[in-house]
């Protein structure tokens, strides 16, 4: 694995000191949280659902692809520059932490200042996301100060996060070839340095994208899961719960099951589960009308209406967020039916990474396999 490695350990001690360890007045009174998480892993989608809040703000409006700070700024390199959104983690300048030399008051006027303009400034949360920044928390920290910035880290299977690649691209010969070795492998080097960094993080929480929208074979317990989580979020941001209720493209039916039978296996059946699945579940306001109130201003006006749409976005703009919950799972089938997993490609994929990837709670043997991280046990986003 490429470490940050490339500037001499004393270059690094020389350039170390040069950012303040308290913001400008220009910034403070805001707790920043910054969203990361391999690309297409719902990362967009989960955004904007926190952003829903009365008390937090997104990235509006910057004409950047989805919004992302990554692509807002011009101090640090965007992925692409690093061999794209399937390759970046590899570049030795990939991984950024908190003794890199960029990191001076300077920059940090140039970074947060670039994004402030697209944040509603009158919210305490400001919440950014980018996929880049995952193997950047420990610069993104020192930037912001550990004392003002969180991190929300989600994950999603590695099959589930390259279905861009293997299915809209239409890279098939390359996933029947390889049974998506460079994607999973890129995907595990992505968690590697997670998984090293997180110990260097004041206030961390990792959660999976298949237990918060797909965590129970009932779709109407799954929803109630669903907004146990996302108040789980809120009280990680440090907001009030009970503000925001999920909503969806469309009702769950009585008894409905998930499609295919195909959910999270092996979500943990704890007392706060139990709990949440004896609720009422009208206090939960499951109909077709419930959506996400998106508390904005009145002279909020949408923009960027010609970005693709999300597979598990619905709704008319992005303040306004309907879900389909439906979706989840459907990559399973479409790579069941295009690759064979007894293929020799994947036999030995297997052999080469099954037992890593199920340290971070995935499996090839059973795609629908998602259990909390072992490798990041120490920091699960709790239920309660």
């Amino acid at each position: 694995m490429a470490r940050h490695a490339l500037l001499p350990a004393i270059m690094a001690a020389l350039c170390y000191g040069q950012l303040s360890p308290t913001l400008p007045s220009s910034m403070t009174g805001h707790d920043y949280v910054f969203l990361v998480g391999a690309h297409h892993s719902g990362t967009t989608l989960t955004t904007l659902i926190l952003c829903t809040h009365p008390d937090a703000a997104c990235i509006r409006d910057s004409k950047a692809p989805e919004d992302e700070g990554n692509h807002v700024q011009k101090v640090y390199k965007q992925e692409y520059k690093l061999g794209g959104a399937m390759k970046y983690a590899f570049h030795p300048l990939g991984h950024l932490v908190e003794t890199d030399p960029l990191l001076t008051d300077e920059n940090r006027e140039k970074i947060i200042g670039s994004w402030q303009p697209f944040w509603n400034l009158s919210k305490r949360v400001l919440v950014e996301k980018s996929p880049r920044h995952t193997i950047m928390t420990r610069f993104l920290q020192a930037l912001a100060t550990p004392d003002a910035s969180r991190f929300l880290v989600i994950m999603r299977h590695p099959l589930a996060a390259s279905h861009y690649q293997w299915w809209r691209n239409r890279k098939t010969d390359e996933a029947k070839a390889t049974c998506g070795r460079p994607w999973i492998e890129h995907w595990l080097e992505l968690y590697r340095y997670v998984k090293e960094d997180v110990p260097h993080l004041r206030q961390v929480a990792v959660f999976q994208y298949e237990r918060l929208l797909a965590g129970s074979p009932k779709l109407s317990d799954s929803r109630i899961l669903t907004q146990g989580w996302l108040d789980a979020l809120y009280r990680f941001m440090g907001l009030p719960t009970g503000l925001v209720k999920a909503g969806y493209q469309r009702p769950a039916k009585e008894g409905e099951s998930m499609p295919e039978g195909l959910y999270a296996k092996l979500e943990m059946d704890t007392a706060v589960r139990r709990r949440l699945l004896s609720l009422n579940i009208s206090r939960l306001t499951l109909d077709e009308d419930a959506f996400l109130d998106s508390h904005r201003d009145a002279d909020t006006h949408h923009g960027n209406q010609q970005r693709r749409q999300l597979l598990e976005f619905y709704g008319r703009n992005r303040y306004e967020v309907k879900i389909n919950d439906r979706l989840v799972y459907n990559w399973v089938p479409q790579w069941k039916d295009m690759v064979d997993m007894d293929s020799e490609a994947c036999q030995s994929l297997v052999r080469d990474h099954e037992a890593e990837l199920n340290t971070f709670g995935y499996s090839l043997k059973d795609l629908t396999f998602a259990q909390p991280p072992l490798a990041l046990s120490e920091h699960h986003l709790k239920l309660t």
